[in-house]
């Protein structure tokens, strides 16, 4: 993938104004996500061609109501801490890499005193797209998920919500390190890719021996490349391997014999059109779900380091260092004054 930094530039605007049934959000926190890089670089259908390059990115973060827009506010104050879901609007250059932006009331959850800014911040792509992707594959309890890139944030987590419903992990990573790191989420098997003489591990003989031969319930792939084809392998007949992300390039290959003998489907996974293609109340839901999980301490987001918001290019370039995800999800912070109120803090 291109350079992400070399399409970014900070810019002033003026500050929105909230109309009937919305909120003015004073953006107090967003990581930077490899979602938002598709969004950078022109990726994500539709992103730069329709907001222009002035186009806001930014698809995750939490904030402070700095103003009502009148009509039904649905109880929500100033002050509150809230995450809002603008995706919709992301589409047309409104993402959450501003200092403020405006939210309809629908599609806002409430943070709990017990979750921190920089959790609430990860609210949206990653636990929605690990809540999703589990309910997809639909394992029962007791059988396994495979994942690659178990070390990155959504795997992590994807690590956590798997456990909270009974079921059990298997995760590559490329660093063997990372193997203990894991296994202090609850992950039961990590397998690395290579061994110490950097011989390429046989992941499918790896996962049947773990499983008794069985296989792999279902996997998700966050690397693409010659990945999804081990995955493929290394799951049942007639299981699913969910292709979410593309660590290892844009092209992915996979097996004939798997897909026309053994049934399984390979099949791209992308939670945008699955949360907004959901009546407003279901995709609150969700969110209250992921938040829930949170609040309960069942998802505990790693969080690395801060950077100003006009620091973004920065953020970035942190954000895409080798080995980071060990080291938490870089965040784009705002500082806590607010101009929308005679700059007092919220």
């Amino acid at each position: 993938m291109a350079d992400p930094v070399s399409k970014l530039q900070v810019i002033e605007a003026p500050i929105p104004a909230p109309g009937a049934g919305e909120v003015l959000v004073h953006m107090r926190m967003r990581p930077v996500d490899p979602a938002d890089f598709f969004s950078i670089m022109g990726v994500y259908p539709g992103f730069q061609a329709k907001a222009g390059p002035d186009a806001v990115p930014g698809l995750d973060g939490m904030g402070v109501i700095a103003k009502l827009g009148g009509g039904d506010t649905k109880g929500f104050k100033v002050g509150a801490r809230v995450v809002p879901m603008n995706w919709g609007k992301v589409q047309t250059g409104s993402g959450t890499w501003a200092e403020y932006l405006v939210a309809s009331v629908e599609d806002l959850v409430d943070v709990p005193d017990n979750v921190s800014d920089e959790s609430a911040s990860q609210l949206l792509v990653n636990p929605l797209t690990a809540i999703a992707m589990l309910d997809v594959l639909a394992a029962p309890a007791g059988k396994y998920v495979l994942q690659s890139a178990g070390g990155s944030a959504l795997g992590k987590q994807l690590i956590q919500i798997a456990k909270s419903r009974g079921l059990k992990t298997i995760s590559t990573v490329r660093r063997c390190e990372q193997a203990k790191e894991l296994e202090g989420y609850g992950a039961d098997h990590v397998i690395c890719e290579t061994d110490a003489n950097n011989k390429e591990t046989d992941l499918a003989a790896k996962v049947k021996e773990i499983t008794a031969g069985e296989g792999a319930w279902g996997a998700v792939d966050a690397v693409a490349g010659k990945m999804t084809g081990k995955l493929q392998a290394s799951v049942r007949g007639g299981g699913q391997v969910l292709v979410y992300g593309a660590l290892g390039g844009m092209e992915f290959t996979g097996s004939v014999v798997d897909s026309l003998f053994r049934d399984v489907t390979v099949r791209g996974y992308w939670v945008t059109p699955n949360i907004m293609g959901m009546a407003a109340a279901e995709r609150v839901a969700k969110m209250q779900e992921a938040m829930d999980l949170m609040a309960k301490g069942t998802v505990v987001p790693h969080s690395g380091k801060k950077f100003n918001l006009q620091d973004v290019a920065a953020a970035v370039i942190e954000a895409n260092r080798p080995g980071r995800s060990s080291d938490g999800k870089a965040l784009l912070e705002t500082p806590a004054t607010c101009m929308m109120k005679a700059d007092k803090e919220l």
